[in-house]
């Protein structure tokens, strides 16, 4: 990322790319919450800030809030794109460069 972001943001946008695997991926957005990568096509151009759990639960202010504080850990529900199962997933945020980029597992 720190290296060449555009490219970065093309190999974790790319199902292909080497940063997804089964419910493993990359996610990315720009400090005011714009997310620039992420496994959900739909996602892209929009604001983290709107991200809902499924039950309603505001986990991408969550997020942002997080990345202003340079990263960290957040628990919440979200389904799973194998099982299409809601399930509690651990993300982990770090800033990198101009972005904020996370990985989850869901436990």
């Amino acid at each position: 990322m720190q290296a060449d972001e555009g490219q970065a943001l093309a190999a974790f946008n790319d199902p292909k790319g080497g940063y997804q695997d089964r419910d493993l991926y990359v996610a990315c957005f720009t400090p005011d919450g714009t997310i620039t990568a992420h496994r959900d096509k739909s996602l892209v151009g929009t604001s983290a800030t709107t991200l809902k759990d499924p039950y309603g639960k505001a986990i991408g202010s969550e997020m942002v809030a997080l990345a202003q504080k340079g990263g960290g850990s957040l628990e919440y529900k979200w389904k799973s794109p194998t099982t299409q199962q809601v399930g509690t997933k651990v993300s982990f945020l770090k800033n990198a460069g101009k972005q904020t980029c996370g990985v989850g597992a869901y436990k």
